[in-house]
């Protein structure tokens, strides 16, 4: 599962040959259970997508780990799919659900009043 990063800095992020290496982590890691490397497979494939300028498939990525955040109850999670999302999109579409579920925004009266900076 180190392949993707070891080609990355061999090709660069966009290249081809990560997105293969990524698809082929995600499959060894959902085979074997390990969340960690599904998480950071993941996280590569929507890097090579958003770099590539293909946001249909970034998007698509993106909202496979809001799903899985959603699965486990993982902030950390949450807040990787929230940061996806506004890579893809900005702010301005970005769930206002997903935030809260990160903890990255407080809530007044339904509205978003302020994001906490990340760490926070």
């Amino acid at each position: 599962m180190a392949l993707a990063p070891a080609t990355s800095a061999m090709y660069g992020w966009a290249a081809r040959e990560v997105e293969t290496a990524c698809r082929r982590a995600i499959e060894l890691a959902t085979a074997v259970g390990d969340g960690e490397a599904l998480c950071g497979a993941t996280w590569g494939l929507w890097t090579n997508y958003f770099i590539r300028g293909e946001m249909e498939p970034a998007l698509d990525t993106a909202r496979a780990v809001e799903a899985m955040a959603a699965q486990t109850g993982s902030s950390f999670l949450a807040l990787a799919a929230a940061h996806h999302l506004m890579g893809v999109f900005g702010a301005i579409v970005l769930p206002q659900p997903l935030l809260m579920r990160a903890g990255q925004v407080e809530v007044s009266e339904g509205r978003a009043v302020r994001a906490k900076p990340v760490g926070g």
